[in-house]
């Protein structure tokens, strides 16, 4: 019997031989997906971040300058 990790790399082989185009664009998803959670496309430290704006609790639209003039810090929100 083989282990779950054998049989998964057996079944990406298999599609790979089957239909390398699509598997392809597989890795290629995988990919931007690991660049995404590495942080690539993320502010670099010191960055200022854009402007935008999102409904409060009470569904009025606020924006970020709005907070920061008020004096709000983005670890005010964080629960620890």
């Amino acid at each position: 019997m083989s282990t779950l990790k054998e049989q998964t790399e057996a079944k990406v082989a298999a599609g790979r031989a089957a239909n390398p185009e699509f598997m392809k664009g597989v890795d290629e998803a995988i990919e931007r997906a690991k660049q995404f959670e590495q942080g690539a496309d993320a502010l670099a430290l010191g960055a200022t971040a854009l402007n935008f704006e999102l409904p409060n609790q009470s569904g009025e639209a606020t924006s970020l300058a709005a907070l920061l003039e008020k004096g709000y810090c983005c670890g005010d929100f964080l629960p620890w």
